[in-house]
């Protein structure tokens, strides 16, 4: 993305290609690496962080700033507060994430050899995928089993925007609480 939007920038390093940067930003290292085509693991070169990262950094948010700034593009932003929404599961979603959570284990003592006919398409990704997709919405994880199941994280997320907004001073008439009204509204809806 740098290459296109910042390239005077990247050639005051003398950065012209992909090689250039990754020499430049890049902390390259052999390691082992999941092979998406054949579903293998092998040794690679691979990503391991960035060097040079202030620098990286400064003309990353030199152009991310200026795209963000209000004045620039005409655009009354809400204030930008921290604020985590760690949301528990459920009864429910807690009983998928058990279960998941056993196949796993199951998986994890099945002999490699014999994970492939027990376990077709599965591996260590795909469990941790199947949890992660039960956690945010079960309707997501098996859309069989839980048509238009009412998720209270989403319910939840949806009041606490609203709350934030409304507590920096924000009006429910604007756009981004709007949003909110369509979203709480088609949720309860079962859309």
């Amino acid at each position: 993305m740098l290459m296109y939007i910042a390239l005077e920038e990247l050639e005051r390093f003398g950065i012209s290609t992909i090689d250039g940067f990754i020499k430049n930003f890049a902390d390259i290292e052999t390691g082992t690496a999941y092979d998406w085509q054949n579903g293998t693991v092998a040794e690679k070169r691979i990503l391991k962080g960035f060097k040079n990262i202030r620098t990286l950094q400064a003309v990353f948010f030199k152009y991310t700033d200026y795209q963000n700034d209000p004045q620039k593009i005409n655009l009354d932003k809400p204030d930008a507060h921290n604020s985590p929404n760690v949301i528990p599961s459920n009864p429910e979603q807690t009983s998928v994430l058990q279960s998941v959570s056993a196949e796993l284990e199951r998986y994890k003592k099945t002999n490699k050899e014999d994970r492939r006919d027990l376990f077709p398409g599965q591996n260590y990704l795909t469990f941790y995928s199947q949890m992660r997709t039960a956690s945010l919405d079960l309707e997501l994880h098996d859309p069989a089993s839980y048509s238009n199941w009412q998720n209270p994280k989403l319910e939840i997320l949806a009041g606490n925007a609203r709350r934030n907004h409304v507590a920096s001073g924000g009006s429910l008439q604007q756009g981004n609480v709007q949003g909110y009204h369509r979203l709480h509204g088609l949720h309860r809806r079962g859309a």
